[in-house]
């Protein structure tokens, strides 16, 4: 079977297309994933198991700048 040039150029296109959004969306659920659990984890050492957290304890300045310091600004540039 042979396709016609813009036909081929199209099939083409659509795979890499589609293949370019199933990356997108595995990276996007992945850094949901994260999120969540760094959030889980934040909460978690905030509260202690009280219903509500000791905001003066600074927990997200302090990661914050130590990620930073580790990390670079830009802490979801893949190197």
């Amino acid at each position: 079977m042979e396709l016609a040039k813009n036909d081929l150029f199209s099939i083409v296109k659509e795979i890499i297309i589609q293949s370019r959004l199933k990356v997108y969306r595995a990276a996007n659920s992945e850094l949901l994933e994260s999120y969540w659990q760094i959030g889980k984890l934040i909460i978690e050492d905030e509260q202690q198991g009280k219903a509500r957290a000791d905001y003066s304890k600074s927990t997200l300045k302090n990661i914050s700048q130590q990620l930073t310091l580790e990390l670079g600004k830009d802490l979801m540039k893949v190197i």
